[in-house]
């Protein structure tokens, strides 16, 4: 995004006074109002920092800023946090280090779906109905989607401690997985339609569409296939070599 380049040098600079002050007259090209507003930015950063009645997160202090700063814009641009970005990209690796389980919350506690075939927790013996009650140590009972997801999810190779309530058993059930690589795939359905014509749904592009796409192709081309239907329907986008390599 052409506002994000700008904005991480920002956050240094907010943070640096002295820093700051070397850059300001290092870029006297850039103008008196330039220098006046970012002079302005840097005393209210320091007031609010130096002299506030409680102390101040400045982490969360200087994304604030940025975030408030970006409002005034055109509503394209936007500012991606560390977290949000490592997110994002784990949805275009094709992959991440997890447990391998579809869940969902049923009342106060997640409840396993199923569990990927293969996968860590069909390893170790979770099933589905499973109600995930603790995670390690504590107490997972009041989860969230995302509670879960980011006490499951870890680098692979690491263990994480899962107690499990199962119906019909009196007691908890408690288990050590270790966390694997889970596939996320991009392709949701690849079928032929009639004797000539195929049909392959992709739902994003990562970084694994383009061989996930080849691979259909050429299975749907040893069932005879002459013409293809891809539906994107509802396909967000993403990384943008994987759609070039498919075209």
């Amino acid at each position: 995004m052409r506002s994000l380049r700008y904005i991480l040098p920002s956050v240094v600079l907010l943070g640096l006074g002295t820093l700051l002050g070397m850059t300001l007259e290092q870029r006297a090209s850039d103008g008196p109002d330039m220098q006046r507003d970012l002079r302005k930015l840097e005393s209210a950063y320091y007031i609010i920092t130096q002299q506030y009645v409680e102390p101040v997160d400045t982490g969360a202090l200087t994304e604030a800023a940025i975030r408030g700063m970006l409002e005034e814009l055109d509503p394209h641009s936007s500012y991606v946090s560390p977290e949000e970005i490592a997110a994002v990209q784990e949805g275009f690796r094709g992959s991440f280090g997890g447990v391998g389980i579809m869940f969902e919350i049923v009342d106060d506690t997640a409840c396993v779906i199923t569990t990927i075939s293969d996968g860590p927790s069909d390893k170790a013996g979770i099933m589905g109905g499973d109600r995930i009650v603790g995670v390690d140590d504590s107490s997972a009972v009041g989860f969230d989607n995302d509670d879960v997801q980011k006490a499951l999810k870890g680098e692979i190779g690491t263990r994480v401690g899962m107690t499990i309530v199962r119906p019909g058993l009196a007691d908890p059930i408690n288990f050590e997985i270790t966390r694997g690589t889970i596939p996320l795939y991009t392709v949701d359905a690849a079928f032929m339609v009639d004797d000539q014509t195929g049909f392959i749904r992709i739902n994003r592009f990562a970084q694994t569409t383009h061989e996930e796409f080849r691979e259909a192709l050429i299975d749907l081309k040893g069932k005879g296939m002459k013409r293809l239907v891809l539906d994107l329907r509802d396909n967000g986008g993403g990384v943008m070599q994987s759609a070039i390599g498919m075209a």
